[in-house]
């Protein structure tokens, strides 16, 4: 399967069409009246769901059983203001390495750029990554998981614990990247690099 928005998502029609990659037509299969634009569509991994962040803030979750609307998410920090800042109409939302969790970055910039990890069996935020001070555009997860150790307890009693990690990096509009490690539990921020304003302030290198 494959979706799309009606020429770009920044259609009037406020539509997603579904087709069969396996098919031979090239009409599509489904067709789902979002009633407002999508910023972003990405795959359940296990073809379960369909999610999309819409243009109000929050995420759809279909079931592609049915195509009805399993879950819908709202990411509004404050959630009785209705008028969503927003600079811009597309974003990249993903899937974790190990499926476990959905990524999607919040649109309400009023506040703080952030992005929210959502669990897949409870579709409930389990935790948030707050980025700069520019909004976040791209979720992107590196396609390996990865074995590493991580220190739990505090002072004398730390107990070095064997996990399995995702890594991802998130981009925003400034060029910022940073990069992310998320296991059951645990998160860290590995690295985040200069932006090409601060690059040009500090005349580093465009290696940086």
């Amino acid at each position: 399967h494959t979706a799309q928005i009606v020429g770009s998502v920044r259609c009037v029609q406020e539509t997603v069409y579904i087709w069969n990659l396996s098919s031979k037509e090239q009409h599509p299969e489904k067709v789902i009246k979002a009633g407002i634009q999508m910023c972003g569509l990405t795959w359940d991994p296990y073809d379960k769901y369909l999610a999309g962040l819409s243009l109000d803030n929050e995420v759809i979750i279909w079931s592609t059983d049915s195509w009805e609307v399993k879950r819908k998410i709202n990411l509004s920090i404050d959630k009785g203001y209705s008028n969503i800042h927003c600079k811009r109409n597309q974003r990249r939302i993903e899937w974790s390495s190990d499926f476990f969790f959905l990524f999607t970055p919040s649109l309400d910039e009023r506040k703080m750029p952030f992005v929210c990890c959502i669990d897949r069996h409870e579709f409930e935020v389990k935790s948030v990554f707050v980025g700069s001070a520019s909004s976040i555009n791209c979720i992107k997860f590196s396609k390996q998981l990865y074995k590493t150790v991580i220190n739990k307890g505090k002072a004398k009693n730390v107990e070095q614990v064997r996990v399995i990690a995702s890594v991802f990096c998130t981009g925003d509009a400034d060029g910022n990247i940073s990069v992310w490690m998320k296991s059951h539990g645990e998160s860290c921020l590995l690295y985040t690099s200069p932006s090409p304003r601060d690059r040009q302030k500090y005349r580093m290198p465009s290696s940086a």
